[in-house]
C-alpha cells in the first residue's frame, strides 16, 4: 500500500500518453481545456498555515484546484492544487509554461471569460500555440463598439502590439457570447470557434466525474501531505478510469457492430468506477505479470457488459443554477 501512495503521490503530467499512440484532434490542435475549483478542506492548523487565511467564506480554509482537460481524448494532461490567494490565471500559466517545456503536440487552450488576461494571450501566442477565450463585453472597447461580428483588435503587452481575433455570437438563450482567439481565419471558420468553443463543456462533465463518483473533496485526513495524496490519487485513478472506458468502448462497439442500434452505446462509467476502485488495486499489486494481464482484461470485460444509450446529437440547455447548500461531509475510505 505504501508503495501505491508514493506511485500516486508522484503523479505529474506525462507526455508518454500521447506517444503510445495516435490521439484525436481537432483543426490538427489537441484541445486542452482549462478551468478550476475552490474545494474545502477541513479546518486544522495545519492547513490553514499551507493554504492561508485567504477564503470566500471566513472561518473556513478553501484551496484553489485547477485542471487542463484533454476533452477530444478524455485525459487530465495536468493537475494543480494550490491556496485559495493563488489567482486562476497564475494556475493557468504555470499549466501552460509546464505543457511547453515537455509537449511536442500544438495545443488550443480553451478558457472561460475569467482568464483572459493579454499577458496569458500573449505567452501562448509567443510559444507557438493557440487559444481560445471569451471574454467579458468590457474587456475591449474596440470590440464592443464594432459593429461587424468578426474582427481583428489589438492587445499591448510588454512594449509589443499582437493582434488578435475576435468573434461575437448569439446564443440560444439570446446571450450575447465573445470569443478571442489567435487562430487566423485560414486555420478556423467564425462558426468552428462557436463549435470548438462549446466543446469546453467537458471539463464541467469531468469535475462532475470527479466530485460526484470520485469523491476528490472528500479528503481522508487534516494534514498538508493527505490532501496533496488524496488529490494527486483521485487524478490519477481518473485518468485510469478513461483508459479502461476506452478499452471496454472498443469492447462494446465489436459486440454490437452487427445490431444497427439508433442510439450509441458506451461504458456506463458509474459501473466502471465502482468495479475499478475494487478490482484496481488487487491488479497491480499482483507479483505475476501474466496474472496482472489476465485480471486486468477481465475486468475490462466485466466492464464492457455494463453499457450505457446515448442519444445522438444531444444538445445541452444553460440555465441557472440555484445555489445549493453544502451537504455534510462524509469522509472517503483511502485508496
Amino acid at each position: 500500500m505504501l508503495l501505491i501512495f508514493c506511485i500516486l503521490n508522484c503523479w505529474h503530467w506525462d507526455a508518454d500518453y500521447y506517444k503510445a499512440g495516435s490521439i484525436t484532434s481537432r483543426e490538427g490542435y489537441r484541445i486542452s481545456v482549462i478551468d478550476g475549483t475552490t474545494p474545502r478542506l477541513e479546518n486544522s492548523e495545519e492547513l490553514r498555515r499551507e493554504y492561508g487565511e485567504s477564503t470566500p467564506c471566513e472561518g473556513q480554509v478553501f484551496a484553489r484546484v485547477s485542471l487542463v482537460y484533454d476533452v477530444l481524448n478524455d485525459f487530465i494532461s495536468d493537475a494543480d492544487i494550490q491556496p485559495f490567494s493563488i489567482g486562476e490565471r497564475k494556475m493557468a500559466m504555470n499549466h501552460i509554461e509546464k505543457m511547453i517545456q515537455k509537449d511536442t503536440h500544438e495545443n488550443l487552450f480553451v478558457m472561460d471569460r475569467g482568464y483572459w488576461s493579454p499577458e496569458l494571450a500573449a505567452k501562448i501566442h509567443d510559444s507557438g500555440n493557440k487559444f481560445l477565450m471569451r471574454i467579458q463585453k468590457t474587456t475591449s472597447k474596440a470590440v464592443r463598439n464594432d459593429a461587424n461580428n468578426s474582427g481583428i483588435f489589438k492587445v499591448k503587452y510588454d512594449g509589443i502590439t499582437y493582434k488578435f481575433r475576435f468573434f461575437k455570437f448569439i446564443l440560444p438563450s439570446g446571450e450575447v457570447e465573445i470569443l478571442a482567439t489567435n487562430l487566423s481565419y485560414a486555420e478556423a471558420s467564425d462558426q468552428t470557434l462557436a463549435e470548438l468553443y462549446c466543446l469546453r463543456w467537458g471539463i464541467e462533465s469531468k469535475y462532475r466525474q470527479l466530485k460526484c463518483h470520485l469523491a476528490i473533496e472528500a479528503f481522508t485526513g487534516k494534514s498538508k501531505l493527505i490532501v496533496r495524496q488524496d488529490f494527486f490519487a483521485t487524478v490519477y485513478l481518473c485518468n485510469i478510469l478513461s483508459f479502461a472506458c476506452m478499452a471496454s468502448d472498443d469492447i462494446i462497439v465489436k459486440n454490437n457492430i452487427d445490431k444497427h442500434l439508433k442510439n450509441i452505446h458506451v461504458t456506463n462509467r458509474a459501473v466502471a468506477i465502482s468495479l475499478l476502485k475494487d478490482e484496481f488495486v488487487k491488479i497491480i499489486i499482483d507479483d505475476s505479470p501474466r496474472r496482472r494481464a489476465r485480471k486486468l482484461n477481465q475486468l475490462l470485460l466485466d466492464i464492457s457488459k455494463f453499457d450505457s444509450s446515448v442519444g445522438r446529437n444531444r444538445v445541452g440547455k444553460r440555465g441557472i443554477i440555484a445555489p445549493k447548500s453544502k451537504p455534510h461531509r462524509k469522509f472517503k475510505e483511502p485508496l
